[in-house]
């Protein structure tokens, strides 16, 4: 029974749906990012501008009042209003003015605090004091103090943090004579991005699912009608041949009409059962042939057994005598005989011949060969003349020529003079060239010995 998920259209669908899964994982890693870094630039100017607008709110002749009366100070609450409503019209989070501890920068100091009125955060209180958040502040802080820097950027968005993923973008508070006084700091936090790209993986993953809901459909419906189907004929096709053994009138290639491996395939099958046909055509007409064959073998050696004397005693009523005599032909027919007959009341003739060959040749010459003996014997011929008309009889009939002494002698003398070798050689292409293409029926063997 086939297993089950084990077929092309499987394999091929999964093998397609697995590179584009990766193929998917890859662009959603790329857009991933790339829409991250574009999303954090669009948040980063953002804050920065902000926070330009933001130092602008402040009167830097006062910068030092600010940090002394703070919330007392008529001017400090007007910058404080000033920074609420551009917190809560640029959408920021927190807009803060802190100054950090020079000495290492592990502290801060709040001056200004406000908060967007759409968060769930509480401002610091002016004055309040905490350590800095971590090393990446501490250098940032450092970098504006003692550097020079005119911006800097925190993004933190991985490990523990307190207020949620967010940037905070900072820019110095420098007074009237240039001197770094305090830093600007101003945070959003990244809902708009996490929400952005939520949305976008969500997007890319309802694209893929879409995808590859089609392109298996697709690759499905492709696969059955240029691969699955005509591998179905194919397959269904040469199961039927297999078992029924013959041509059909239609051929694969009458309803296969691929020009690719499966075309290649279907023409083979056609080509094969075409061959298969036929040579079992000629094995049934070989087959047939033989059978007569051995049918009429099978009547030409009972009629050749019941030309022989096969009857014993032969003689019942002859007490001076008695004769038996048998024969086992090598093949169906063949070509040795015996006979035996009484030719007078004082005569009895016996004959028994060797035929050069075996087979039906053999043995019709074995039957002529017989009947010309028992005639020559019948009118009183002794056993010389009869052997010798006999054989007048049947050389006037056969041309298949014999070597001869003649032959032999003629063939010696065309290299009197040569090696034993070079005579011998001789000889034997002598004896083929007169045979030509007649099969040799006996051993020839030679031997020449050379007297000096």
């Amino acid at each position: 029974m086939k297993k089950r998920g084990t077929g092309i259209a499987f394999k091929s669908i999964f093998g397609l749906v697995l590179l584009l899964t990766v193929f998917s994982g890859i662009v959603t890693v790329i857009g991933f990012n790339g829409m991250t870094e574009t999303l954090l630039a669009q948040y980063a100017d953002g804050a920065f501008r902000t926070a330009n607008s933001s130092v602008l709110t402040l009167d830097r002749e006062l910068l030092d009042e600010y940090a002394e009366k703070g919330e007392s100070s008529e001017e400090y609450r007007y910058a404080w209003d000033r920074m609420s409503e551009l917190c809560n019209a640029s959408g920021a989070t927190f807009i803060y003015v802190i100054q950090p501890d020079t000495t290492d920068y592990g502290h801060i100091t709040f001056i200004f605090s406000t908060i967007n009125e759409n968060t769930s955060y509480s401002p610091y209180s002016f004055g309040y004091v905490r350590e800095t958040t971590n090393d990446d502040y501490r250098e940032k802080y450092r970098a504006m103090y003692e550097q020079g820097s005119e911006e800097e950027l925190v993004i933190r968005d991985k490990g523990h943090i307190e207020t949620d993923p967010h940037i905070t973008a900072m820019v110095p508070v420098k007074g009237t004579n240039g001197e770094v006084k305090a830093i600007l700091c101003v945070q959003r936090q990244m809902d708009e991005l996490k929400v952005s790209r939520n949305s976008f993986v969500r997007r890319v993953l309802f694209l893929f699912i879409g995808i590859v809901l089609l392109v298996t459909v697709g690759q499905g419906i492709y696969l059955h009608r240029v691969l699955l189907r005509p591998v179905k004929k194919v397959t269904e096709e040469a199961s039927r041949f297999a078992e029924e053994g013959v041509s059909r009138g239609q051929k694969l290639t009458d309803s296969i009409k691929n020009n690719d491996e499966i075309g290649l395939l279907a023409e083979s099958i056609d080509t094969m059962e075409e061959r298969i046909s036929t040579y079992v055509e000629d094995i049934k007409t070989i087959t047939a042939e033989r059978e007569r064959v051995l049918s009429e073998l099978s009547l030409a050696s009972r009629i050749q057994a019941s030309m022989l004397p096969s009857k014993f005693p032969a003689f019942p009523d002859r007490t001076e005598f008695d004769v038996y005599a048998s024969m086992d032909p090598a093949k169906e027919v063949g070509g040795d005989f015996y006979d035996f007959y009484l030719i007078d009341s004082d005569h009895l003739c016996l004959t028994i011949a060797d035929v050069s060959g075996k087979g039906v040749p053999a043995a019709l010459f074995m039957m002529a060969s017989k009947i010309v003996l028992a005639n020559y014997a019948a009118i009183g011929c002794s056993p010389a003349e009869i052997l010798k008309r006999t054989n007048d009889r049947i050389c006037q009939s056969n041309h298949e020529e014999m070597f001869g002494i003649d032959g032999l002698v003629s063939a010696l003398n065309e290299n009197a003079d040569g090696a034993p070798e070079t005579i011998i050689g001789g000889v034997k292409k002598a004896v083929d060239d007169f045979a030509k293409e007649a099969e040799q029926f006996d051993d020839i063997t030679m031997l020449c010995l050379e007297v000096r």
